[in-house]
C-alpha cells in the first residue's frame, strides 16, 4: 500500500471513525476472524474512493507477491 499524504489521512480518519470496539479490537489483536472481516468490510464501504482504489490497486511489488503466494 503506497498512499500519498491525502490518502493516508483519509485512511486513518475512516479507520478511527469505526466503532471504538472495532478499531481498538483490531489494534489489540482482539477481534475474532468474522469480527475482523466485518470491521474491514465496513471500513472499505465507508472509505473515500481514493482510499478504496489505493487498497485495491496492485503495484509491481504487491502484484508479484500475490502471484508468488498463489502459485505455491
Amino acid at each position: 500500500m503506497r498512499f500519498d499524504e491525502s490518502q493516508i489521512n483519509n485512511h486513518f480518519e475512516t479507520f478511527f471513525n469505526l466503532p471504538q470496539r472495532q478499531w481498538a479490537g483490531f489494534l489489540a489483536d482482539g477481534l475474532t476472524t468474522p469480527e475482523l472481516v466485518m470491521a474491514m468490510v465496513r471500513m472499505f464501504g465507508q472509505a473515500p474512493n481514493d482510499v478504496r482504489w489505493g487498497l485495491m490497486e496492485l503495484r509491481k511489488l504487491e502484484g508479484g507477491l500475490l502471484w508468488r503466494s498463489l502459485s505455491i
